[in-house]
């Protein structure tokens, strides 16, 4: 949620480094290498920080690093990330995902077609599909937390619209 605004510039993927996805990762030189001791990285898709975890790191010269980040072990996958600059979370800014997460309970949600549905209990910290727990006409709604399924939110009345699929509410109601 904050995280974005959190980001401070690393560096830059310069270029690939062979066939198994290497990246030579040029940093501002006020930095080092350790500043990326903790993952992940980010780097900009669409518009959207994206993290990235090292396979391997190797520090080399005085402002390079030869990396391979996980499930990018392909020259043609690597090749996508040349050009790209590369974020970090300052060591002081960098919080724990799941300690993000539950900044979520006592939010309010709000979907378009039911209206006000309740109030986040609970994070499920599912890896890759994370969800939150909200108790709805007196039953646990289990509600993915999806960022095609957010529409809006609004941080300082704790709410979080949504256009959940047709029927999901529906399914916990029966």
């Amino acid at each position: 949620m904050k995280q974005a605004e959190q980001l401070q510039l690393f560096g830059e993927v310069s270029k690939t480094f062979g066939a198994n996805g290497e990246l030579i990762i040029k940093y501002r030189e006020e930095l080092s290498a350790q500043t990326l001791k903790k993952e992940p990285v980010f780097i900009y898709m669409d518009g959207l920080p994206v993290p990235f975890y090292f396979k391997s790191f190797e520090p080399k010269g005085t402002n390079k690093m030869l990396v391979v980040f996980e499930d990018m072990e392909a020259e043609a996958l690597a090749r996508e990330l040349v050009g790209k600059s590369v974020f970090f979370v300052p060591k002081h800014g960098r919080k724990k995902r799941s300690d993000e997460l539950n900044d979520l309970i006592g939010f309010h949600i709000i979907d378009e077609q039911h209206g006000e549905l309740g109030t986040v209990t609970e994070v499920l910290d599912i890896p890759g599909n994370p969800c939150l727990s909200l108790n709805h006409q007196g039953k646990e709604v289990i509600i993915p937390l999806n960022e095609e399924l957010v529409t809006r939110v609004d941080a300082k009345a704790k709410k979080i619209y949504l256009k959940l699929p047709e029927g999901l509410v529906d399914l916990y109601l029966e």
